[in-house]
């Protein structure tokens, strides 16, 4: 067993004086999975951050509605608390990555609203990621 291990011992030696770096083969294979894990792992990625603008939206839309629930039971109307929405709410502020509109005094009758909310995309090529919410319902991704 020992005369076995010392001669690949010495083989080993030999050809580690002898060859040095990798082979292209080697480097082809490394640069084929390098080039399958991106292919993978890049759309998942950018998949991960829609969804998240996606909720950071349906987030904002609800704090908006529960803002302008407080502002009715203090007293003032549908259409002035969605009205104030832009300006600001004593219980909601506003995100600069995320556009609130909202639109009162929807049929059947005028206390009602509808919120739309939207990703301010940063540039033309990316996607816009809209949710909408209406008085009784919660952020959906289709319009009430």
């Amino acid at each position: 067993m020992n005369r076995i291990m010392s001669v690949l011992g010495n083989k080993r030696m030999t050809l580690g004086r002898s060859d040095k770096g990798f082979t292209l083969i080697e480097l082809l294979i490394v640069v084929v999975i390098l080039g399958v894990l991106s292919a993978i792992a890049v759309p998942i990625y950018l998949n991960q951050q829609d969804k998240a603008k996606d909720s950071a939206v349906a987030t904002q839309l609800t704090q908006a509605k529960t803002a302008i629930a407080v502002e009715v039971t203090k007293g003032t109307s549908v259409s002035d608390a969605v009205g104030k929405l832009s300006t600001g709410l004593d219980s909601y502020s506003t995100s600069d990555d995320i556009l609130i509109t909202g639109v009162a005094g929807v049929s059947p009758n005028e206390n009602t609203f509808v919120l739309t909310g939207q990703w301010k995309p940063a540039d033309a090529t990316t996607g816009t990621h809209t949710q909408y919410i209406s008085e009784s319902t919660s952020a959906s991704t289709t319009e009430p």
